[in-house]
């Protein structure tokens, strides 16, 4: 079967991504001034000290090279979350640690032209940050394979970094198979190194069999396992995993070699590179 083949028969029996999830789908956090507004968890802790309260303004940080397949590794950063209306003279700790960046601050256009305070961040997901706080899918913007991740710890996300609001573990199984790896490699953009932009324009498009809760339960309950494995056997359950989904999609023996033949190759791609190593430097905007 050719690629268009495979693909329209993908559209038949799948609907959109964007349409599943209803349209919610969001983009990470564009961070203006990192030295001011991102700190560690030495700083953290120092702030928390001195006034337990900064801790209402302080959320756990991922960028997008945090995120890796299936989980996080989040390396202690926190973002100071100051929309354009917060009293930041109640949190005395917090001002006093933007201060020493006011004059700097200050010479941001938009402060200039009066629309928020010098301490308040320019971007602050305004329509949506409360999504940051909920169970979410969340991936990064290139990848040399698919590499979505499950977080329940309410962290907020840097741009270029995209998220979901969703605990359907069957979409992030969908979004970790071979079906969205072949997939993006027809439809996205390509970068030196083996990378794909799995922008949202992209994965949006990506047709999702639209399973009934039992044809997703046995599914559910093996990502459950992947994502507190400690044996070693990801990717053996992922197979299993890959085969319900194939059958799902009611793709022949040809089709399935085709797609697992295309996993290999972003496997070989991302052990030959490493997911982030050697990455271009423009997948690093908004860090």
């Amino acid at each position: 079967m050719s690629s268009s083949k495979l693909l329209d028969q993908l559209n038949t029996l799948g609907i959109p991504l964007r349409e599943y999830i209803n349209y919610r789908l969001y983009r990470g956090m564009t961070i203006d001034f990192n030295r001011a507004f991102i700190i560690d968890t030495t700083t953290y802790q120092t702030l928390i000290a001195r006034e337990p309260n900064s801790a209402e303004l302080l959320k756990p940080w991922l960028r997008d090279k945090d995120i890796k397949k299936w989980q996080v590794e989040w390396t202690g950063l926190y973002l100071l979350f100051i929309p354009w209306h917060c009293p930041v003279t109640n949190y005395p700790a917090i001002y006093e640690h933007l201060s020493p960046f006011r004059q700097a601050l200050e010479k941001r256009p938009e402060v200039q032209e009066g629309r928020y305070p010098w301490y308040a961040l320019s971007r602050w997901a305004a329509e949506y940050h409360a999504e940051f706080a909920q169970p979410k899918i969340i991936w990064g913007n290139l990848a040399t394979q698919a590499k979505f991740a499950y977080d329940t710890t309410g962290s907020y996300i840097s741009a270029p970094a995209n998220l979901i609001p969703t605990e359907d573990l069957y979409l992030l199984a969908l979004l970790n198979s071979p079906l969205c790896e072949w997939f993006i490699s027809l439809k996205a953009a390509t970068r030196a190194g083996g990378f794909f932009e799995f922008k949202p324009m992209y994965v949006a498009e990506l047709p999702i069999f639209p399973a009934t809760e039992q044809q997703k339960a046995p599914i559910v309950k093996t990502i459950q396992k992947i994502l507190t494995d400690s044996t070693g056997r990801r990717y053996e359950w992922m197979e299993e995993v890959n085969e319900r989904l194939f059958d799902y999609y009611q793709l022949t023996t040809a089709e399935r070699n085709l797609l697992k033949e295309v996993e290999k190759t972003y496997s070989y791609a991302a052990k030959t590179y490493g997911i982030w190593k050697d990455i271009p430097e423009f997948c690093n905007e908004g860090e």
